[in-house]
């Protein structure tokens, strides 16, 4: 008996192993988990039959190792052909079929019966029980000619067996019932006091009722009092009110304590933007850039000559390695590989025009290091990128007019108007930085999406989404493919 599955790269199984139990086990779980190729895995070990297609994809070697109650160790593994290793000794080199040994061990060959095969250890998913859908002459002679026809009739007697047992437990359950019916005759007063209990039952339930609705009425009571209490306090703090006059009207403050709340805002403003002054003072004035344009143009150029000298260099490599055509003496050999030698005279032409062309080539200039280079133009983006920058913020800073000292309110009230557009039109522009950077990061990730799953046309491995916006960017233009 099979006590356990050892499955190792075989078909969706990584590797799993599966311990049995005594007697039925029952496999269940969705479809494509891997329940038919473990049948599949059990009938290739047994029959050896075809395959060619079980070995998980993208691995070299898949086994199938069973473990008997009796101590048997059976492997049927493949790597470039199937082989077995019964308790340690190998069996490989075999043409076709599974070695003797196993079926000794394993005991489940396929029976055969004069012309025919039947497999009476295994059932495909999709076809009927055994023998079903065979003919009336299959099923005879399978019956026939089996070596187990013992059997058969160990499982008559078997049956009547189980016969002779079935009607003895009826007998016995039969008089177990007339004792219980008995019993039930003996029980059959208990009905009313069940009844009685019930009746109680309910009784005690709306005792139950009335309890919560007597405490209920008690705390609407006590809450009643509370209120009459309350009311009787409250007319008597009228009666005492009542001959006061009423209080002097006052003028509202509220006016009064904004104008002093944008004083202060503005004083605030007034000292932050003089600070802000002062560093922007002390800047220098930025570098004066060059157009990058051309160096950009001159290194992609220089890259694309790199790639067509190694094309054709590699393709020179390989023509120079060809022989000259052989003499041919025989003429009688000439009629019949005429047609072969015009494709190859053909081929040959073809060839020759290409070394032609290729020895006609310049060799390309020498290329200097492009890394010095590349972190110029690094830090000349940066250096531009910077003096835009603090021309911005020149140009804004020249638009503001130095405040004077408030002397009265209605310049603070200019210079509060001044700071609010001021605040609006950096509000506006850090709106249009943060849509900016999300229209980034929506491109960023709809390129990501583009990019997943999808394999390098020149490799053939798959492509890192960042590894491509890396390369996709300028500092790594001209490089590998990503």
């Amino acid at each position: 008996m099979i006590v356990k599955i050892l499955l190792e790269n075989f078909m969706s199984h990584a590797r799993t192993e599966m311990e049995l139990c005594p007697g039925l086990n029952v496999l269940v779980g969705p479809n494509n988990c891997g329940k038919s190729a473990l049948v599949a895995a059990l009938r290739i070990l047994a029959h050896n039959e075809n395959s060619t297609y079980v070995t998980r994809h993208g691995q070299k070697f898949c086994g199938v190792t069973l473990t008997t109650s009796d101590g048997h160790t059976i492997q049927w593994s493949r790597k470039n052909s199937p082989k077995y290793k019964i308790n340690g000794q190998d069996f490989d080199r075999l043409k076709s079929g599974a070695p003797p040994e196993l079926h000794s061990i394993l005991r489940m060959p396929i029976i055969e019966c004069e012309s025919d095969e039947f497999d009476i250890h295994f059932g495909e998913q999709k076809k009927p029980i055994f023998l079903l859908d065979k003919s009336h002459t299959k099923q005879a002679q399978f019956f026939a000619s089996s070596s187990d026809a013992s059997q058969l009739l160990r499982m008559q007697k078997r049956h009547k067996d189980k016969e002779s047992d079935a009607h003895k437990r009826k007998a016995r359950l039969e008089a177990e019932s007339r004792q219980l019916s008995k019993e039930l005759e003996s029980l059959g007063p208990v009905v009313g006091i069940a009844e009685q209990f019930a009746r109680v039952t309910a009784w005690r339930n709306e005792l139950a009722l009335l309890a919560q609705r007597h405490q209920a009425c008690a705390a609407a009571t006590a809450a009643l009092a509370r209120q009459r209490r309350q009311a009787e306090y409250y007319r008597q703090q009228t009666t005492i009110y009542a001959p006061l006059a009423p209080p002097p009207l006052l003028h509202p403050v509220e006016p009064l304590s904004n104008l002093i709340l944008a004083i202060r805002a503005g004083q605030r403003a007034r000292a932050y933007r003089q600070g802000q002054y002062a560093c922007l003072q002390a800047l220098p004035a930025p570098p004066q850039m060059r157009t990058t344009s051309a160096l950009g143009d001159l290194c992609a150029n220089l890259h694309a000559v790199q790639a067509s000298q190694a094309w054709a260099s590699a393709q020179l490599r390989a023509l120079r390695q060809l022989s000259r055509a052989p003499q041919l003496a025989d003429t009688h050999a000439l009629a019949t590989q005429l047609q072969s030698l015009k494709s190859v005279k053909a081929t040959k032409r073809r060839l020759t025009g290409e070394v032609a062309v290729y020895r006609a080539l310049v060799p390309p200039p020498e290329q200097h290091a492009t890394a010095r280079l590349e972190e110029k133009l690094i830090q000349l983006r940066q250096s531009r990128r910077a003096a835009l920058m603090a021309e911005s913020r020149r140009g804004v800073v020249a638009k503001i007019v130095p405040p004077a000292e408030p002397a009265a309110v209605g310049e603070i009230s200019t210079f509060i108007c001044q700071l609010r557009k001021a605040h609006e039109q950096l509000a506006q522009s850090r709106a249009n930085a943060h849509a900016a950077e999300r229209q980034l990061a929506q491109a960023d990730l709809a390129i990501r999406a583009q990019l997943r799953d999808r394999r390098c046309p020149t490799c053939g491995a798959m492509v890192d989404a960042a590894t491509f916006l890396e390369h996709a960017t300028p500092r790594g233009a001209g490089g590998d493919h990503a």
